[in-house]
């Protein structure tokens, strides 16, 4: 019942280059033919697929996929499985693995051959690796009878509008930007076109529309790495990065969005990030002299100032630092228009340089579309048999944490499975 799909060499860096791993980092080549020990005659002829998130090596995937399928197995589930390893191991550069994640969405249903894509399907994705499973389904063409969304870091924008969206926006909006209009953020630029230009797609709201359709939402208000972390300004996530990379947990994923558009001239957090571009970095074309007679530094517009600017001239000079693709912000419509419809510049857009007006799925109950939530920390488990140790003190205290699905005693959260079974339609 167990198979394996290594597509750690399908994504492709920016510039069109292909992406190898070290040949000691590949891990175990694909293997979807029939496994020994249990022939496929005596299951059903269902598929589950199940895809590990960010920072995850060959070695520690097979880890992941191994354990994974045996708990999805001893809870009941009677589907094949197919553990996908991909390529996300890219700490501390987050952005990186993002850029990658939707290349092997993407590509994932074109490597399911026959019978396998003619027979029902289940995907579940944990962490990052929902990123993989969404646009398998929205740019892929997978077709799904569920899709098992695992305290996924994606933003909850994606896939609907939620009803405490307008609160998370300020949340997530970098404390120095706040002051200022919206219409001159990154994130709200793609409102500045009509529908008939591409370039209103640049947003990260409902990138994953179709994968609405078919979500289960399994979520964790205790979730630490996507948490609804402390107030922090840019200059101070890039402080926290520069000292500790990615190696801390709480907050790490909006801390992520918040540097998003960092220069190596604005901190060294800049200096792990690939193609910083956008995000929450102020144009320098919106700057000005102050001359005091003694001095002369550059100033930005005050919010004031900046509210004067007129609305069509942000879409050429936008009040954020540009991004990379000089043709987006081309005085022709139609050129920058068809620049924004490559699928290569809208994953490098989102990954980089458009942050979240959302919190991410991970601790969010979707109100919207039909879509079913599963609260794992209300709902998922045995409370009085939770684990304690030096290791959940203090925050993590007695809450459903990123990874619990995985690390976690199977009869502790077996409820969670079992929901995830029956959802997921696996029996």
């Amino acid at each position: 019942m167990y198979r394996h799909l290594n597509l750690r060499n399908i994504s492709r860096s920016y510039e069109d280059e292909p992406i190898k791993d070290w040949a000691k980092n590949g891990g175990m080549p694909t293997d979807l033919d029939p496994p020994w020990g249990l022939p496929d005659h005596l299951s059903p002829k269902k598929y589950l697929l199940f895809i590990h998130g960010f920072n995850v090596s060959a070695q520690q995937a097979r880890g992941w996929n191994a354990e994974m399928f045996k708990r999805f197995f001893a809870s009941g589930s009677q589907a094949k499985f197919i553990g996908v390893s991909w390529n996300g191991d890219t700490s501390p550069d987050y952005h990186e693995a993002v850029f990658r994640a939707f290349q092997v969405g993407e590509a994932l249903p074109a490597q399911l051959p026959y019978p396998i894509n003619d027979n029902p399907i289940t995907i579940a994705g944990h962490s990052l690796g929902n990123v993989v499973a969404a646009n398998a389904i929205q740019r892929g063409g997978l077709k799904p009878v569920a899709y098992l969304a695992i305290n996924a870091a994606v933003p909850a924008e994606a896939y609907v509008t939620h009803r405490e969206q307008r609160i998370e926006e300020t949340q997530m909006t970098e404390w120095n930007w706040r002051k200022y209009e919206p219409r001159l953020y990154a994130n709200q630029w793609y409102k500045l076109f009509s529908p008939t230009d591409a370039r209103s797609q640049l947003t990260w709201k409902n990138q994953f529309s179709k994968a609405a359709a078919v979500l289960k939402n399994y979520y964790s208000p205790g979730d630490e790495v996507v948490a609804a972390a402390d107030e922090i300004n840019r200059a101070g996530v890039s402080h926290f990065i520069s000292m500790y990379g990615f190696n801390f947990s709480r907050g790490a994923w909006k801390y992520q969005e918040i540097i998003k558009g960092t220069t190596p001239s604005s901190s060294m957090a800049g200096f792990i990030i690939s193609r910083p571009q956008a995000g929450w970095e102020f144009s320098n074309e919106w700057f000005y002299t102050v001359n005091t007679g003694r001095e002369k530094y550059p100033r930005a517009y005050t919010p004031d100032e900046a509210r004067r600017i007129n609305t069509e001239n942000l879409k050429t000079k936008p009040f954020f630092w540009k991004f990379r693709e000089a043709d987006l912000h081309h005085t022709n419509a139609a050129m920058a228009s068809a620049k924004a419809e490559e699928k290569k510049v809208i994953y490098d857009l989102l990954a980089r340089g458009i942050p979240s007006g959302s919190y991410a799925l991970a601790i969010v109950s979707l109100s919207n579309g039909g879509i079913e939530n599963y609260n794992c920390e209300m709902t998922g488990r045995k409370i009085d048999q939770w684990p304690k140790g030096p290791d959940r003190e203090g925050y993590k205290s007695g809450r459903w944490l990123h990874s619990d699905i995985k690390n976690v005693a199977l009869p502790v959260i077996r409820q969670t499975y079992d929901s995830m079974i029956t959802k997921g339609q696996l029996k």
